[in-house]
């Protein structure tokens, strides 16, 4: 979850306002403000904490291990980004803020930007594979975006216990 988190904090805006993700994240411009752990907060919001937007909580879905030799299990990990920023202008098209309404579009663009093929120590090239739009909120868009990587897990590894044998030859 470290690893998907610093890598969406490459994600800022240019002088024009366009989203970009250089190389090197710079704190001061970053665009997401909230990162945490998905826990349906969006069904909570009178209740839950509050938090700046945009923000992105990763619900981790199922996992189905496959269990390796010497204690290394691999699986395909689906992760689902629930992407929640705010609805600031009516999104209809005939609208005179409808390039400003749909903005919330281009932040979806520069997570898959940012995300596309990114791969880390335990975990291959991550791949979009399923886009959903939530309309359900008056003040808030809610879009949830769901990536997929090849993952290995050595946490159940044994580690080698090496000793040191001393040899004595008489001739």
């Amino acid at each position: 979850m470290a690893a998907l988190i610093e890598r969406l904090k490459h994600i800022e805006k240019d002088e024009a306002g366009n989203y970009v993700v250089p190389t090197e994240p710079n704190p001061d411009k970053t665009v997401i403000q909230h990162f945490d752990l998905w826990n349906q907060q969006l069904d909570w919001l009178d209740e839950e904490q509050p938090f700046n937007t945009p923000a992105v909580f990763i619900e981790f879905m199922p996992i189905q291990w496959r269990h390796q030799s010497r204690g290394t299990r691999d699986a395909t990990l689906n992760i689902n980004l629930h992407i929640v920023t705010r609805r600031n202008f009516p999104t209809r098209a005939d609208q005179q803020y409808a390039t400003e309404a749909l903005g919330f579009l281009e932040l979806l663009d520069a997570v898959n930007l940012c995300l596309h093929g990114h791969k880390g120590e335990n975990f291959g090239a991550l791949t979009g594979q399923l886009s959903t739009t939530d309309n359900n909120f008056d003040e808030l868009m809610h879009s949830i975006e769901q990536y997929t990587a090849y993952i290995v897990d050595h946490s159940g590894s044994m580690p080698q216990n090496k000793v040191a044998a001393g040899l004595i030859v008489e001739i």
